[in-house]
C-alpha cells in the first residue's frame, strides 16, 4: 500500500514538473509573441494617412498570423510535454496497482484484482487501513459511495477475503 501511494505520489510530482516547465516556456513564447504584435499594431496604427491604415491593416493581420503561428508552436510544445508526462504517470499507476495484486494481504489482493475501475476509491480505502469495518463504512459514506461500497464489501465478504485480511481490525 505504502509502495502503490509513494509510486503514484513520485509519479504524479514528476507529471507536474513536466507541465510546469512546458507551461512556462510556453507562456513566456505567447507573451513575447503578443508583445510583437501590439508593437507592429501600435508603430502602424501612428500613421494618418489612408495608405498608412491599409498598411496598418497588413501589418496587423501579418502580425496576428505570427502571433497565432507561435502560440501554435507553443501549445504543441505544452502538450507533447503533458501528454508525456501524464503518459508516465498513467504506467507508475498501472505498476502500482500491479504491485496490489502481487501483495500478501488477501484483502489488498482481493482489491487489487477486482476493482481496477476505482483507482481513486481504492487508494482512499487502502490509505486507512488498518481500520475496523464500521471506519471503513463511514469513510465510503463521506465519499458518497454507498451503493458500491456495498457490493464490493458484499463480494469481499463472499470470498473471505474480510475475515482472512488483519488490515480489518476487529
Amino acid at each position: 500500500m505504502a509502495t502503490y501511494k509513494a509510486a503514484t505520489d513520485r509519479a504524479w510530482e514528476a507529471h507536474n514538473a513536466v507541465c510546469r516547465r512546458a507551461w512556462k516556456a510556453y507562456s513566456a513564447t505567447d507573451h513575447q509573441a503578443w508583445k510583437a504584435y501590439n508593437a507592429v499594431r501600435r508603430q502602424a496604427y501612428s500613421a494618418a494617412d489612408d495608405q498608412a491604415w491599409r498598411a496598418y491593416g497588413a501589418a496587423c493581420r501579418q502580425a496576428w498570423r505570427a502571433y497565432g503561428a507561435a502560440r501554435g508552436q507553443a501549445w504543441e510544445a505544452y502538450s507533447a510535454a503533458d501528454g508525456q508526462a501524464w503518459a508516465a504517470y498513467s504506467a507508475a499507476c498501472d505498476q502500482a496497482w500491479e504491485a496490489l495484486t502481487a501483495g500478501p494481504d488477501p484483502l489488498v489482493r482481493w482489491i487489487g484484482e477486482n476493482c481496477p475501475g476505482f483507482g481513486g476509491e481504492a487508494r482512499i480505502i487502502l490509505e486507512s487501513l488498518p481500520a475496523p469495518l464500521d471506519d471503513l463504512g463511514r469513510v465510503a459514506e463521506s465519499e458518497g459511495w454507498c451503493k458500491k461500497w456495498g457490493e464490493l464489501l458484499t463480494r469481499a465478504t463472499e470470498a473471505g477475503v474480510i475475515e482472512a485480511s488483519p488490515l480489518i481490525l476487529k
